[in-house]
């Protein structure tokens, strides 16, 4: 019996570096997924962020989550965990990438902060081993552990506040609960911002995928065709077709033909739109097409005549 083989594991960082990299893009931040930390490959399962500016203005703040808009670096390297469970080894490659980066790129420990990105809930008895304790901010842990400063920091995506700039990446907790009430914000949020048409498609992916499909959670290939229009959740079509009126609104009526686009109105609200102006202009263009009706029947009577 042949064997099914295994499908191909998702690649669920990359998955978040499109949501940022469309998120913050806007903003004038440079987002970078799989980059080399070294001048020979491996590539590390992580997402950099990077500014240009000496420090982050305010609409990058309200793009980005708690321990990370307040970072005065100016390169933000995450490794972002959603299957894995929390392991030291995970702790140690950070370290790594945090070591290397700043080598290949000659950047100082204050130019670079790395942040271990958590979907599950870090356990106790990691936290109690690598001395990370709560900061002021819900699921932001600082480790005290002497040997590894500069420190790794660590956000536990169920555990972050509610705060609508924890939305993004909060909608890739582990807990649905905490995923229900991220994307409960992003709705509003984006409304009220106006975000890009693709990021609210790839935000709809998602959360058909982890609501919407009878396997929740288990992303395959086909998730990421074209999305049926019928399947959107109403919070995504009220967003979606809010999104038309950002462009103009001739390039919107040229995607439909003139009959689509009249079927969608009575005979009565048409005819409510014609100015007394306009009348004498319709009624010639009525008498021309009866002209020709009349001719093309005449026409089409001599030929059965000559046929008989």
């Amino acid at each position: 019996m042949t064997q099914t083989p295994p499908a191909a594991p998702i690649a669920w960082h990359c998955l978040l570096g499109e949501v940022l990299e469309k998120l913050l893009s806007p903003v004038g931040l440079l987002v970078y997924t799989e980059l080399p930390v070294m001048n020979k490959p491996p590539k590390a399962d992580i997402l950099i962020i990077r500014r240009e500016q000496a420090h982050w203005t305010e609409p990058q703040r309200q793009r980005l989550p708690d321990g990370l808009r307040d970072s005065p670096a100016s390169h933000l390297l995450l490794e972002f965990k959603y299957t894995e469970s929390l392991t030291g080894k995970a702790s140690q490659q950070a370290l790594a990438y945090d070591y290397f980066y700043k080598q290949i790129h000659e950047l100082n420990d204050s130019d670079v902060q790395t942040v271990l990105l958590c979907a599950k809930q870090p356990q106790a008895d990691y936290l109690i081993k690598y001395g990370y304790l709560k900061t002021s901010l819900p699921g932001v842990y600082q480790s005290d552990w002497p040997s590894w400063q500069p420190t790794v920091l660590l956000l536990s995506l169920n555990e972050l506040s509610e705060a609508p700039h924890n939305a993004f990446v909060k909608c890739f907790a582990s807990k649905l609960r905490a995923k229900r009430q991220a994307f409960k914000v992003l709705w509003d949020l984006m409304s009220t911002w106006g975000l890009s048409t693709p990021l609210t498609w790839l935000l709809n992916l998602l959360w058909r995928d982890w609501f919407a499909s009878p396997e929740g959670g288990n992303m395959k290939d086909e998730a990421l065709e074209p999305i049926n229009f019928a399947e959107l959740h109403p919070d995504w079509k009220r967003l979606y077709l809010s999104s038309l009126s950002q462009l103009p609104l001739a390039d919107v009526l040229a995607q439909f033909k003139p009959a689509d686009v009249l079927a969608q109105f009575k005979p009565a609200d048409l005819l409510a739109q014609i100015k007394p102006e306009d009348i004498e202009i319709y009624e010639n263009y009525l008498t021309q097409l009866k002209q020709s009706s009349r001719a093309s029947t005449a026409k089409a009577k001599t030929k059965t005549k000559k046929r008989g």
